[in-house]
């Protein structure tokens, strides 16, 4: 079956000499919106409000400024950035009808900021515009990423490739963050490479007010920043990564003590403590308790997902010392793997198709693309796996 999909690939690599990366965003953006379209007519019955997935936990539906669907049970963290993009800087516990499940929500600002902003702060206009957003993110995904690989001398199809993780689907299919923190984040390190480093410090603080794991990178370039200089002995032209990278800090900081007021306590400590844990500890266990368990959808899918991540990031490491991309792509890597298999939390042990690994998802493929070699056609086959991934969030909420 995978040599049939191969020469299907090559087949369609020959009549898609003409793509550009214009070409790969729009090509994302639509399929991404039929995704977006069936999960609303299948699995939300066609009421946009049920993609928010509100939980009798968190919401009173009578105290929601508008029409929201409740499930019994928690719901899921669309209800917390929804919460927020109705009243961005109201940092009490319980407004609008729905009650946060932790201060940490408030310090991932940027997607419901955004949200808010194109709304005009209208409720009703937000259960639109949440995953509007996220779909124009992705859009804008794969084309950043298709102009990556194509100045990496590779065809532009592995940035749509790339934009199709399963997490992202995800994602855009309930109104979460990660769409977005991954735009910002990989046009900054575009930005970066192209010595846009004012442009990039304010991608990559957008990035880290939406999900502060792009903090790693964002250190990962401070890193890079005094190797180079410590090489050079302070001369030479370093001003610029410099920039890049003390600009997204600073940011991050004011508004970590932003919350930190509001909250009573810094937020980020309290998340890493009770989400970190032994090095591979959780990860290891998960698979364990998964292999141990009936056969069941629900697994195999998530065996797939973590099959196709752990291709990618096994294969980067790999090649990571020929590969031309630049150190903080590379450091950013290394900070972001180490994190994530320290992870204690749910992102391991629930489904949630691994979206909250999605940054080594795509540091992985940035080395890649700047690896010596690297055959689409015979990757092109792990679009399955968002497929597949795709296809059951279609069919339940």
């Amino acid at each position: 079956m995978t040599t049939a999909i191969a020469s299907a690939s090559r087949r369609w690599i020959r009549a898609s000499e003409g793509l550009t990366p214009r070409r790969v965003g729009l090509a994302a953006a639509a399929v991404n919106l039929v995704y977006l379209i069936a999960r609303l007519a299948v699995a939300a019955h066609g009421d946009i409000g049920a993609l928010v997935v509100a939980g009798s936990n968190f919401v009173t539906g009578s105290q929601v400024p508008v029409h929201l669907p409740v499930v019994a049970g928690s719901g899921y963290d669309g209800q917390f950035y929804f919460r927020i993009a109705m009243a961005p800087f109201n940092f009490a516990p319980h407004a609008l009808g729905v009650t946060l499940d932790g201060a940490f929500r408030l310090q991932r600002i940027g997607y419901p900021l955004v949200a808010w902003l194109l709304s005009f702060g209208s409720a009703h206009l937000l259960l639109y515009v949440l995953p509007l957003v996220n779909l124009a993110a992705l859009a804008g995904l794969g084309w950043i990423l298709a102009r990556f690989a194509v100045a990496s001398g590779k065809h532009p199809f592995f940035g749509l490739l790339t934009a199709l993780y399963p997490g992202y689907a995800f994602s855009l299919g309930r109104d979460l963050t990660e769409p977005l923190a991954a735009f910002t984040l990989v046009l900054g390190l575009y930005l970066l490479e192209r010595r846009r480093y004012l442009f990039s410090a304010l991608s990559l603080s957008a990035t880290v007010l939406t999900r502060e794991t792009g903090t790693l990178v964002v250190m990962a370039i401070g890193i890079s920043w005094l190797y180079g200089w410590l090489r050079q002995r302070g001369e030479g032209s370093q001003g610029g990564i410099f920039l890049a990278a003390a600009v997204p800090t600073v940011v991050f900081a004011a508004w970590q003590a932003v919350v930190r007021s509001q909250a009573g306590h810094f937020v980020l400590a309290g998340f890493a403590e009770s989400n970190l844990g032994f090095p591979f500890g959780q990860m290891v266990t998960s698979v364990l308790d998964r292999l141990a368990s009936p056969l069941e959808t629900a697994n195999l899918l998530w065996f797939l997902q973590l099959v196709g991540l752990c291709l990618v990031v096994v294969t980067s490491l790999v090649v990571l010392g020929r590969s031309r991309a630049p150190l903080w792509i590379k450091f950013g890597l290394v900070a972001t793997l180490a994190l994530m298999v320290s992870l204690a939390g749910g992102e391991w042990t629930g489904n949630a198709d691994l979206r909250s690994l999605d940054q080594l998802w795509l540091l992985g493929w940035l080395i890649l693309y700047r690896a010596p070699r690297l055959d689409l056609a015979r990757w092109s086959p792990i679009a399955v796996v968002w497929l597949v991934s795709a296809a059951q969030l279609v069919l339940f909420i």
